[in-house]
C-alpha cells in the first residue's frame, strides 16, 4: 500500500526489515491473499501513527485536534470522498476494504474498538504530558486499548472470511 505515510525511503526500509507482512501471516494464518494484505496494511497503518503520532512528541493537545478528522472517517465518509490528510485517507482505504470483505457488523466491531484505541493514544499521551503514573488499575484498562490488540483480532473473521455474530 503506497500511501505517503511512511515519510522517506529509511522509513520505508525500516518497516521492511521489521518484516510486518509476517506478523500478520503469523496472525491470519487462514487468511487469503486480498485479507491479509488487507489485515498487515492494518497493522503498518497502526505502526506508522504510533511512530508519527504517539512517539513523535506530539502532545495530547495535537492528537486530540486530529480525533475528528479521523472519527469522520470511521463514522460519516464513504469511498472515493476527499481526504486531505495521509493518516484520514488511508483509513478511509483501509475502511473501505474492510466493509467490501467483511459484513456491517464486522466493519462496526472495528471501528468501535478503533475510536477506542485512538482516545487511549490521547490518554496516554496526556499522562506523559503531565508526569502522570495512572493507577494500576486504570493503565491495565486502558493498556487493552492503547495496544491496538483489539483493533487487530476484530480482523481476524474479516481476514478469514467467516463471519461472526455479535453473541460469538
Amino acid at each position: 500500500m503506497d500511501t505517503g505515510i511512511l515519510e522517506d525511503h529509511e522509513t520505508v526500509e525500516r518497516y521492511r526489515q521489521a518484516k510486518y507482512g509476517w506478523l500478520g501471516a503469523r496472525t491470519y494464518p487462514y487468511a487469503e491473499h486480498h485479507t491479509l494484505r488487507l489485515a498487515t496494511d492494518w497493522c503498518v497503518w497502526l505502526f506508522a501513527f504510533d511512530d508519527a503520532f504517539c512517539e513523535s512528541g506530539r502532545g495530547a493537545g495535537e492528537m486530540t485536534r486530529a480525533l475528528p478528522r479521523l472519527f469522520t472517517v470511521l463514522d460519516d465518509l464513504e469511498a472515493g470522498q476527499e481526504v486531505d490528510d495521509v493518516f484520514a485517507r488511508t483509513l478511509l482505504e483501509i475502511k473501505t476494504r474492510i466493509s467490501t470483505y467483511g459484513d456491517d457488523d464486522q466493519l462496526d466491531r472495528w471501528r468501535t474498538v478503533t475510536k477506542d484505541y485512538l482516545f487511549a493514544q490521547v490518554w496516554e499521551a496526556a499522562n506523559r504530558e503531565a508526569d502522570v503514573v495512572p493507577k494500576v488499575e486504570d493503565y491495565i484498562f486502558m493498556r487493552r486499548r492503547t495496544g491496538a490488540m483489539l483493533t487487530v483480532f476484530a480482523l481476524i473473521d474479516v481476514a478469514s472470511g467467516h463471519s461472526l455474530t455479535p453473541e460469538e
